[in-house]
């Protein structure tokens, strides 16, 4: 009887997850901001307003890097910052004008405006489009809506079947991709199951998360936490990651 408890407690030992502890230390290059030791990640934060990159590694060394250019409309200091190259009072990045000559590629029209195409060269942004007019692309359509069988539409407005270039037009926030080459294909579709999950799951001693959904049961693998004791914990099921980003976009208009 001992040998067999031995023996269950060594394969679940085998199978349970162990994460890296994390460590902050002020022993690291300047411009270091992490290092994987094997068993513990050794850590310190950026200065001059860079960031670390904890996904690119080099030689188990992260750098301090300067933060990526920032999106029409974000918040900048200088237009160094902006992507657009123009930082509106030292408080937003704006895009072109009107009228003025655009990329499709950039996306470098101001808020509210779109690259048209005027003839097969010139390209110029206009004012997007209201929900009901012609479109061929989302980015034609004015914020919030999305183009829904070549018309602009509200969010979660598209009914099954209908074609769309995002999930958030659809009412079902369910779509279906089909790769037709220049042709958008994509159309809403009906999720397999509403994927409600009854009880907050728990990292089990094998590696696994339980999940419980609509009477069946389903195994997802434990993630790790970055932390100072090297906790596992389960990941959201991914209905949870569809309907909380509903509920933002929602609120966001």
């Amino acid at each position: 009887m001992k040998s067999l408890v031995l023996l269950m407690a060594v394969v679940l030992a085998l199978g349970a997850k162990t994460c890296q502890k994390y460590e902050k230390s002020d022993k690291l290059d300047v411009n270091v901001c992490v290092k994987n030791d094997s068993k513990t990640v050794f850590v310190r934060p950026c200065t001059d307003s860079k960031y670390c990159d904890f996904e690119k590694l080099d030689n188990n060394i992260g750098s301090c890097k300067d933060p990526p250019k920032r999106q029409i409309s974000e918040y900048c200091t200088t237009s160094k910052d902006c992507f657009s190259g123009t930082c509106k009072d030292g408080k937003f990045c704006k895009g072109k004008d009107e009228n003025a000559d655009c990329d499709t590629d950039k996306n470098d029209c101001d808020v509210g405006l779109y690259c048209a195409k005027h003839d097969n060269i010139t390209y110029k942004c206009e004012k997007a489009k209201e929900a009901g007019k012609d479109c061929m692309s989302d980015a034609e359509c004015r914020v919030p809506n999305f183009c829904v069988n070549k018309k602009c539409a509200p969010p979660l407005s598209a009914d099954v079947n209908q074609v769309v270039y995002d999930r958030r037009a659809c009412k079902t926030y369910f779509m279906e991709l089909k790769d037709t080459g220049n042709v958008c294909a994509n159309s809403c579709k009906y999720g397999k199951t509403d994927n409600k999950v009854t009880t907050p799951p728990i990292c089990r001693a094998n590696g696994t998360c339980e999940y419980r959904k609509n009477g069946i049961d389903e195994e997802l693998s434990c993630d790790c936490g970055r932390t100072s004791n090297g906790t596992v914990y389960c990941k959201l099921f991914p209905i949870e990651f569809d309907l909380k980003d509903v509920h933002l976009f929602s609120n966001d208009y």
